[in-house]
This record gives C-alpha cells, sequence and structure tokens, in this order.
C-alpha cells in the first residue's frame, strides 16, 4: 500500500518540478499508478453473500446448494408454549425460478416414548401443507419434502425467493422427555436462461483493497482483465446513494466452469468529495443467466488489476 502511495507522490512531485505547463499536461490525462493486483473469486469467495443462517453445501447433482436453517432449533418440554420456526433466505444469488425446491423438517426424541408431531407449513403468513413426523426413543427422524412430495401449492410458493417460510403448530405429544425440531430449506444455484440476478459489492469484496490516495481526487478509472467462468454476462451501473460509486464499462462476457472468456474492462469510480480509499466503492452488478447457467465448485472470476487513473 505504501508503494502505491509513493507511486503517486513522485509522479506529483515530477509535475511541480517540471513547471506548471508539466501540471497541467499531467492532469490533462491524469496519473497512471500500477497496480498488478489478482483476485480470484469464487462462490465462497467473494461471488456469493451468505448471512449467518446459510450455507453453501454440495448437491448429489454437481451443483451448488443454497442451505438456509431457521434461525434457532425448537426445543420443547410437557407443557410448553407453542413456537414457530422461522426460515428467512437474504442471499442476493437466490434464483429467480426455483425448479427443486426442498424443505427438511427434523424431530430429535430425547424422551423415552415415541412421539409423533404434526407440523404446519407457512408461506409468508400463508399456511400449506401439514407435516407428520415421528422418532423412537433416544432417535431423531427427518422428514424431507421436495417438490414431488409437496402440494403444488407450497412448491409454487417456495419456487420464489419467500420473505419467510414458517414451520409452526408442534406440541409435544409424551409427558416424558423433551423433543427439538430444526428445519432448513435447500435450494439449487440453478438458473434459467434470461433470469437476471442483481447484487452489490464493494471493489473491497471483489479484491481491490489497501489502495490508499490521500484524499488526491474524485474520478478513477481502474483497467482491469477478466477471465469468467461464471455462466453469466455481467453488466454494471453506479448504485444510487452512494457517495462513492463505480460502474463497469464493458459487459464482461460469460463463460463456462470449464472455459474461461476474457475481456478486457474498466471500472469508473466517481466520487462527490476527495475520498482517501476506492476500495469502498459500491458496484452494481447485473448477471444474466447463459443456457443452463447453474454455481459449481468450478465457478470464479480471476480479476486482475492493472493500472489505476486519477483525475
Amino acid at each position: 500500500m505504501r508503494l502505491i502511495k509513493l507511486s503517486i507522490a513522485l509522479l506529483f512531485s515530477a509535475a511541480v518540478f517540471s513547471g506548471c505547463d508539466g501540471i497541467t499536461d499531467l492532469f490533462k490525462d491524469g496519473i497512471n499508478v500500477n497496480l498488478d493486483k489478482t483476485a480470484t473469486l469464487t462462490p465462497e469467495n467473494g461471488i456469493v453473500k451468505l448471512s449467518a443462517d446459510e450455507s453453501m453445501i454440495d448437491g448429489s447433482d454437481g451443483v451448488l446448494h443454497l442451505q438456509v436453517n431457521a434461525g434457532k432449533k425448537l426445543a420443547l418440554s410437557p407443557g410448553a408454549a407453542d413456537e414457530a420456526l422461522v426460515i428467512k433466505p437474504v442471499c442476493d444469488m437466490y434464483p429467480k425460478t426455483v425448479e427443486n425446491p426442498s424443505l427438511a423438517l427434523q424431530l430429535e426424541n430425547k424422551s423415552a416414548s415415541t412421539v409423533r408431531e404434526q407440523a404446519k407449513v407457512a408461506v409468508d403468513g400463508k399456511e400449506y401443507d401439514d407435516v407428520s413426523l415421528e422418532a423412537t426413543p433416544d432417535n431423531a427422524t427427518l422428514n424431507v419434502l421436495s417438490r414431488d412430495k409437496m402440494s403444488s401449492g407450497l412448491s409454487s410458493a417456495l419456487s420464489v425467493k419467500p420473505n419467510e417460510v414458517d414451520i409452526k403448530g408442534i406440541t409435544i405429544a409424551t409427558k416424558a422427555g423433551s423433543i427439538t425440531v430444526n428445519s432448513w430449506l435447500d435450494i439449487p444455484f440453478i438458473y434459467k436462461k434470461g433470469d437476471v440476478i442483481s447484487i452489490d459489492r464493494t471493489l473491497s469484496e471483489l479484491g481491490l483493497s489497501g489502495v490508499e490516495l490521500g484524499s488526491f481526487g474524485k474520478s478513477f478509472k481502474v483497467e482491469v482483465e477478466v477471465d469468467s467462468y461464471l455462466p453469466f454476462v455481467i453488466t454494471s451501473q453506479a448504485e444510487a446513494g452512494e457517495k462513492v460509486k463505480a460502474k463497469l464499462d464493458t459487459p464482461l462476457a460469460a463463460g463456462t466452469p470449464s472455459s474461461a472468456k476474457r475481456t478486457n474492462a474498466v471500472i469508473s469510480v466517481e466520487s462527490t468529495t476527495s475520498i482517501d480509499s476506492i476500495s469502498d466503492a459500491v458496484i452494481h452488478l447485473q448477471l444474466t443467466a447463459e443456457d443452463g447457467a447453474r454455481l459449481t465448485r468450478d465457478c470464479k472470476l480471476v480479476i486482475h488489476y492493472k493500472t489505476l487513473n486519477i483525475k
């Protein structure tokens, strides 16, 4: 980071010693600083944002899946009041439509008797299926409601990102011991051709951090070379309301997990005031799915940050 500061200082000094005309010429074309920094973004590092209740798992279909857990497990004992398990998806790479959603309910029986329970599933306040659960003493049972095991109403409700899914109406059926109920939603990262996913990322989250400018300017251009293994065409616009805005001037071509497409582009950064760092600049990315778009472990973006131009 000191090297970048030093480079800027030396360029500025050179302009001063060359006289006023030198300063005019220098700022006419801007100051160029060599960055030569490469960042590799993967689904777990930079491409997908997850909340504390979300995780990314490998599916048996070879595709990465989003697993959204209820914020807690529901522990019930005799006489306990009903509570609800609430699942709230946050992930911004959630597909526009989901062909194979599944909902899992797990009953852990810590009592000495067989436990049979009923649970109601509600999506955004509307009730759908009743689910039967049974667990033998000191055992657990897991019910997975996949598309072919749930009603068309529940399947449709889960096919578009819900605000919340509630598992409720569970009461303990035995007078001894206790039960614990857990639940999670499972969504494959599979997209239909033409689906547009919008995500906001700072340049720091895209691998460009620590570029300290010392309140040197308000307008910046970053020359990048991007190898995309993502099956999405990526465009952008400056995010409204941000004091420091970033925009990608050239669409990034879509690749595949096995074959990259290279694009040379420029990220333009504008600030309302002189800033110390461009790392917090927010860029609003729009990912348009190609045919067969899905996220796998091999999907990645390799971004080579080449030159920073300051005006």
